[in-house]
């Protein structure tokens, strides 16, 4: 992936709703024994480094006269019903430390899966790793084709890029594959009543009629 970068301004604490208007979206920056740093961020620019896969990649900050530092999002905030970025955590990293972060997984296969009729039950949508900031991945693609209901892919089968360490259980299931279900058998017990048998106990004959 090209390198991604996004320009960053300084920006007033108090103000979120004005640096919206006028088409920014407000952040913090933290670095390690720093103190938090209010910035802003072009709104449009942000949504076109989202969409390259920077919420899970590397960012390089840049400021108008400073260096450019690399960061990753650590929390974006979100309008629950428009979906509209409201507020973004940056967090500078070091491109020769190790850094933990989230991932997420991506089925392939699936395809095959449902021509066979089959259903895929998808149960863990991100992992947590640990790497230098240059290897993180976009995402961690985990292969279920070949596999039958009944069986699951767990975190130890994924195929995991090199110098990446997946910190999940390695037994915790990713997806499984289950079989459609069919029309519910009668309980153990005897059949069901063909129509006209069933009765309630008032429905029954008293003793003496």
């Amino acid at each position: 992936m090209a390198e991604l970068t996004l320009p960053i301004e300084p920006r007033v604490p108090g103000h979120p709703n004005r640096d919206r208007r006028e088409g920014y979206v407000p952040a913090v920056v933290y670095a390690h024994g720093q103190p938090a740093e209010a910035v802003r961020v072009p709104e449009k620019r942000l949504r076109e480094v989202f969409g390259a896969g920077g919420e899970h990649h590397v960012i390089r900050l840049v400021e108008e006269g400073g260096p450019a530092r690399a960061a990753i999002v650590k929390e974006v905030q979100r309008d629950p019903v428009h979906g509209k970025v409201l507020h973004v955590d940056f967090q500078a990293v070091s491109l020769t430390e190790r850094i933990r972060a989230e991932v997420p997984v991506v089925v392939v296969g699936e395809e095959a899966l449902e021509k066979a009729g089959w259903i895929l039950q998808h149960q863990l949508h991100a992992v947590e790793v640990e790497c230098l900031p240059g290897d993180l991945p976009d995402h961690i693609e985990v292969d279920v084709s070949g596999r039958h209901p009944g069986e699951a892919v767990h975190v130890r089968d994924m195929a995991v890029p090199p110098g990446v360490t997946v910190l999940e259980d390695e037994d915790a299931v990713v997806a499984a594959v289950l079989a459609p279900r069919t029309a519910e058998e009668p309980e153990e017990g005897g059949e069901a009543p063909e129509e006209g048998e069933a009765r309630t106990d008032a429905e029954k004959p008293g003793d003496g009629d």
